[in-house]
């Protein structure tokens, strides 16, 4: 049962100027799904940004606080708020995304009991979705279908979890 979605924000949700089309009508729909026993679905951004050589908790502070005003430019830091909780930085884990870190740092922040098994993450990037199912992780690929059509993540369509471990959202 999917519990937790993890988004990824660069090529998933926007394409750096702007989010694509559809993704804040897409993610407040999601706001409102339940899981399978009526629970909320929790929500949760994860991503890369900067990885300092040396991570101090200052330094840490302000990768995140720029990442939020990218957030911010982007109108897209209101769907993860409070960001403490469901914004997770690679810089948070201390290593990149696809290690298994970064996830359980993301459920930690999110307080969330779930599993990675009980997560399911949209990205675009094939190398983490390969990783993802390696650590149990659902997924669902967001390629965009093209740069100036619709993002393929199935914004228009989504109305429920999907119930396998693996979904392409479009044709």
């Amino acid at each position: 049962m999917v519990k937790v979605v993890l988004f990824d924000l660069g090529d998933t949700l926007a394409d750096g100027a702007r989010p694509f089309p559809y993704v804040p009508q897409a993610l407040s729909a999601i706001r409102r799904f339940t899981t399978a026993s009526g629970a909320p679905l929790d929500t949760a951004l994860v991503s890369d940004f900067t990885m300092p050589a040396a991570p101090t908790p200052a330094r840490v502070a302000a990768i995140f606080a720029d990442y939020l005003n990218e957030l911010d430019r982007l109108g897209l830091r209101g769907f993860f708020e409070p960001v403490e909780r469901h914004v997770t930085l690679s810089t948070h884990a201390g290593v990149t995304k696809p290690d298994r870190h970064v996830y359980e740092v993301a459920l930690s922040r999110l307080r969330s009991d779930a599993r990675l098994a009980d997560c399911l993450s949209v990205t675009e990037n094939a190398g983490h979705i390969a990783a993802c199912r390696d650590l149990g992780i659902q997924t669902c690929s967001s390629a965009p279908t093209s740069r100036t059509g619709p993002n393929s993540l199935c914004w228009c369509g989504i109305n429920s979890i999907p119930p396998t471990p693996t979904t392409r959202c479009w044709p």
